[in-house]
């Protein structure tokens, strides 16, 4: 073996009868996922890496990144050492991301127990969550097997990491009749409902089958949006509401959200789902849904006779 494998991260492709040839689309885009990836967590854990690479060798097609902290950050209580084994773990293993990475270390049997504990403390230390970045990694991890189902000759992709001294300290391995379990089939996430969002009304759509989209703000934001209130879209038509400067909803607003092809969220839509209250100036008036969905509120929020108790 020709380069000095200490202290790094090995990607091996496996290919096809003894072949050394990998497609150059396919393996230029999983490295830069994986390059992807290691940037993230560095990131969630405040520190700054320089990666580089050696050059390819046989065997299949390995390559070796070496992930270093930058100067400035070589006091920074993450090693490189855990950030290896983390992304070793969050390519190779489905449910790795999120919020059971601290169980999955103190169960994996290829760490001695000092390990366990010292990587655990890692995570621990930074007060790192993780899981904010679970939907950003998932993509990823998705783009780097799409990549490789792409290229026929890739039978198995193998990820290994050494410790200073060039020993192993973890690999993990994944079929090609697996890849497919790692695709992502759409990009859409789940939607996000956020109940007495105030939206201040910029252009409203007063006649019937006219524009599709309300205009407002929210949070300071231009945005654009379907409202879906049956009962507050009649009372406009109707013209029983009248808008005036300062005109707001109080509403509840769901936000369907989806992942960029670099793992980023984008909003994709908004959807006004019920208008509580409305506001001209200093006036509010409460809508009949957001009357009906104010005393279910209250009543779910009374004590009960048996409140209180323990079992």
């Amino acid at each position: 073996m020709s380069n000095n494998i200490s202290d790094t991260l090995q990607l091996h492709y496996c290919l096809d009868n003894g072949s050394h040839e990998m497609n150059a689309f396919s393996a230029n885009r999983c490295s830069y996922e994986v390059l992807q990836i290691i940037a993230e967590i560095a990131k969630k854990f405040n520190v700054q890496v320089e990666i580089t690479t050696f050059p390819y060798e046989n065997g299949g097609l390995i390559q070796w990144l070496k992930i270093v902290k930058r100067n400035e950050d070589k006091s920074a209580p993450i090693t490189t050492e855990v950030i290896k084994y983390l992304v070793v773990g969050m390519i190779a293993l489905p449910f790795y991301i999120g919020d059971k990475i601290i169980d999955h270390i103190m169960n994996d049997d290829s760490l001695n127990e000092s390990q366990k504990e010292e990587y655990c403390d890692n995570i621990r230390d930074n007060s790192v969550n993780l899981s904010s970045s679970e939907n950003k990694i998932t993509k990823l991890r998705s783009n780097f097997y799409a990549s490789l189902e792409d290229d026929k000759n890739v039978n198995k992709v193998e990820l290994s990491s050494f410790d200073s001294h060039s020993n192993l300290i973890t690999s993990k391995s994944v079929s090609r009749a697996s890849f497919p379990a790692y695709i992502l089939t759409d990009n859409d996430l789940d939607p996000i409902d956020i109940d007495e969002a105030i939206i201040f009304i910029t252009a409203p759509v007063i006649a019937k089958g006219t524009y599709t989209y309300w205009h407002g703000k929210y949070n300071g934001e231009d945005i654009k949006f379907n409202m879906n209130s049956n009962e507050f879209k009649t009372k406009v038509q109707q013209g029983e509401v009248s808008f005036k400067n300062g005109f707001s909803i109080n509403c509840l607003l769901r936000i369907h959200k989806v992942l960029t092809d670099n793992g980023d969220e984008q909003v994709k839509k908004y959807e006004v789902v019920r208008v509580n209250n409305y506001f001209i100036t200093d006036e509010i008036f409460e809508t009949n849904e957001g009357r009906t969905h104010r005393i279910k509120k209250e009543r779910d929020n009374e004590p009960h006779l048996f409140s209180g108790i323990e079992d």
